[in-house]
């Protein structure tokens, strides 16, 4: 299904559509959605719902709410979060409209400025530092930097997650 393929990867977990209902209201359709995220040794259900006047927006937005209700209603701030619970990152900042939010613990992340750095929509920056692997991507309305763990696996996930997001603004 769309749902699960394309929000899989945008919030770097597996995502399985336990049930997807829409009912015809007089005032247009009520769409309800339940979701399992499997990650690793986590699991979670999550369920969202949305009235809308056609059913396909209702559908959409119902997911949307179950899966990004807690995180600001951001792909960017829900994937960060998801890297790092998952233990691909050791800590992640986004920088969005909503401000600054952070997952894992306190990490001094490297200033990503300076001569030659761009910091244009999407622009993808990379150190590497005696505290760790930093990498970030700029997509103009928002900015994630993470702090990577060691291992090419992890770095994968990063590079497949900045891909999903420069896709879906495209």
């Amino acid at each position: 299904m769309l749902l699960e393929r394309g929000f899989s990867e945008l919030l770097c977990t597996q995502l399985t559509v336990l049930g997807a209902r829409t009912v015809e209201t007089d005032y247009g359709y009520l769409a309800m959605v339940t979701v399992k995220e499997s990650n690793g040794s986590t699991t979670e259900f999550w369920a969202g719902a949305a009235h809308r006047a056609d059913q396909s927006t209702a559908r959409g937005d119902a997911a949307t709410d179950a899966l990004l209700t807690h995180w600001h209603g951001s792909v960017v701030v829900a994937g960060a979060a998801r890297l790092v619970r998952s233990g691909a990152c050791r800590a992640a900042m986004v920088i969005d409209d909503a401000g600054v939010t952070t997952y894992g613990p306190a990490t001094e992340f490297p200033l990503f400025d300076g001569p030659g750095i761009s910091s244009e929509p999407g622009a993808r920056l990379a150190a590497h530092t005696s505290r760790g692997e930093f990498r970030a991507l700029s997509l103009g309305v928002a900015s994630a930097m993470l702090n990577v763990v060691p291992g090419g696996m992890n770095a994968r996930r990063v590079d497949e997650w900045f891909n999903a997001l420069e896709a879906a603004l495209d």
